[in-house]
């Protein structure tokens, strides 16, 4: 089914696959969700394969224009949800996993950018994925051909690759294994 998810200061328009798990697990006491059943908001007739024209684009413009949620469906509470791994943050340490490995074999964790940031730049960071242990983050994936670099990637994710190389296919990395940051105050 489609739904409308709002949180504070927020609203989103998906299907109900768990995809906003990350999103609900955030905001776990202060969101609604709507079946969208009402069809007088959707592009007729609705394709059988097409619902981010006919459903999902339609229905955001409507909110967007104003028109109050209830006026999409009835509210649900039964919105679907999977078992997302949780970054979790110490004074010295950040855990987190692998959330995807791209085409190249880079691994992308669910480790942000922020969440690195907000442990402070005077700290000396130790990167480590199994037995491979990268020292820092580097700010471009210029590194020694085949050797493991740690990088903040285009969708502000910490990542773990290979220059040249497929660092998964090396190293056996694969989607739900633990990466781990260890910082150290700089000497």
């Amino acid at each position: 089914r489609a739904l409308l998810v709002r949180v504070p200061g927020h609203s989103f328009v998906v299907p109900d696959n768990g995809i906003v798990s990350d999103l609900l697990a955030d905001y776990p006491d202060d969101f609604s969700a709507i079946a969208l059943t009402n069809s007088c908001f959707f592009n007729q007739p609705v394709s059988n394969t097409f619902h981010g024209r006919d459903v999902f684009a339609p229905v955001a413009a409507h909110v967007a224009s104003g028109v109050p949620l209830h006026a999409f469906g009835e509210a649900v509470d039964d919105v679907v949800r999977i078992d997302v791994p949780r970054v979790t943050v110490t004074e010295r340490r950040i855990s987190g996993s692998i959330r995807y490995i791209d085409r190249f074999g880079n691994a992308i964790s669910n480790i942000t950018a922020a969440t690195i940031r907000n442990l402070g730049k005077e700290r000396r960071k130790r990167i480590t994925w199994g037995n491979v242990v990268i020292d820092g983050i580097s700010a471009t994936y210029d590194a020694g051909r085949g050797k493991p670099i740690a990088v903040i990637n285009s969708f502000d994710s910490l990542e773990i690759s290979c220059r040249n190389g497929n660092f998964a296919a090396m190293h056996g990395a694969t989607r739900g294994d633990t990466v781990e940051i260890f910082c150290q105050t700089e000497d």
